[in-house]
């Protein structure tokens, strides 16, 4: 939808460009629509730049939002040994705790995808998608500060929180 949207900035700045190509006095030649001035001719519209910005960008946080999804599942021996310092639990009970991170940030993730879905009928796109890297950006940045925490059980609960809040 986004990409949709800047295609229609590119159509209303060329249907502006052409309506100032057309009200030239006949003194000078009328140009086709698709020829530009030869200053302009070297270097690609500022559009397809700012086009291929944004997919850039987009494609990067999508492919961090992957990684971050899998981090728990992907590095279990790391986030056991985080809940047996914080929760003082044995190897045996660890798995539990491992899904129910998990698991808060899938249920989170799917409310927030229902919510964000409506959402996006009525409010400002790049702001929701603004809102939610906000939200994602300080979720991971809770999720580092819960390391440092200490070995007390808040310190895993501050970090289900934070899991929780990645899910938006």
């Amino acid at each position: 939808r986004m990409i949709e949207q800047v295609v229609e900035l590119e159509d209303a700045e060329r249907t502006s460009t052409m309506a100032a190509v057309s009200t030239q006095p006949l003194t000078q030649p009328l140009r086709s629509r698709h020829q530009t001035p030869l200053s302009q001719a070297s270097s690609p519209p500022k559009t397809r730049w700012s086009l291929r910005a944004v997919m850039a960008f987009l494609v990067a946080i999508n492919m961090l939002n992957f990684i971050d999804r899998g981090v728990i599942s992907g590095a279990p021996v790391q986030f056991g040994g985080f809940v047996a310092r914080t929760l003082n639990k044995p190897p045996s009970q660890q798995s539990v705790y491992l899904g129910l991170l998990t698991s808060a940030f899938v249920s989170c993730y799917a409310i927030a995808s229902i919510i964000l879905g409506e959402l996006v009928r009525h409010c400002s796109k790049f702001r929701l998608l603004a809102g939610g890297l906000m939200v994602w950006i300080c979720a991971l940045v809770m999720s580092g500060i819960a390391f440092w925490l200490g070995s007390a059980p808040l310190s895993f609960y501050f970090f289900l929180g934070a899991r929780s809040l990645s899910g938006v």
